[in-house]
């Protein structure tokens, strides 16, 4: 009996996220988080790879429980495994990361299932998480496109600090001008947790270079969080 309660209860939490392991599974997944790590093999501050995508996931998933927020479960998880797999790009040609997510947001989420609502508030998640803004303050502007900001200054360089580099500042997604467009609930509920559970989980109470990053001290996880 408790055998088959445990098997059930397994097979249930795998079918809340079987939309994320659909895109966990895509080859271009596969590849961007592949080129992520061997580009961050000696990076001596945080990294990016699956580690650090499963955490945030995991956080963001925590979030959305502790405040009780309507978030699907393998949104939340597709989300956070895609937020950063852009750096493959922005490590190539500079392409800021958040922007080359979203892309790549856009592009694979429907071919796991996710509808168009759910796509729409992932990429603008993914676009935001690097912003300096309120809790739920989201809105980014109608004009701006997937893509349009590849004159934000090169990519970060590896193995620099977390703050080095031209592309602190987000480029034109965080000011660019035009008409601001209004996110619905699920768009400022997932960028909400997705952009704070990329910043509680950054390792700074036990990190070795924690004297060498420029991230402000202020900013640094020095005690536990969540």
């Amino acid at each position: 009996m408790e055998q088959r309660q445990a098997e059930r209860a397994r097979s249930d939490l795998q079918a809340d996220l079987a939309r994320a392991d659909r895109i966990l599974g895509l080859p271009e997944v596969q590849a961007a988080l592949q080129a992520v790590e061997e580009a961050e093999r000696d990076r001596v501050f945080c990294r990016h790879g699956f580690g650090h995508l499963m955490d945030v996931a995991r956080a963001a998933w925590i979030l959305t429980l502790e405040e009780g927020r309507d978030l699907p479960k393998d949104l939340v998880y597709a989300s956070a495994l895609l937020h950063d797999l852009g750096r493959a790009d922005q490590y190539r040609d500079g392409t800021p990361h958040d922007l080359a997510g979203a892309d790549l947001a856009r592009r694979l989420l429907p071919r796991a299932g996710f509808s168009e609502e759910e796509t729409e508030a992932a990429v603008l998640a993914i676009r935001g998480h690097r912003r300096k803004t309120t809790e739920d303050d989201v809105r980014l502007p109608a004009s701006e496109t997937v893509g349009s900001s590849k004159d934000a200054g090169p990519s970060k360089i590896v193995g620099t600090p977390e703050t080095a580099g031209p592309t602190n500042n987000v480029g034109a997604t965080e000011t660019g001008g035009g008409p601001e467009a209004e996110p619905g609930p699920l768009s400022r509920d997932l960028s909400s947790v997705l952009r704070r559970a990329d910043k509680l989980t950054r390792p700074c109470l036990r990190c070795p270079a924690s004297a060498d990053c420029h991230w402000p001290e202020e900013k640094k996880n020095r005690a536990l969080t969540l």
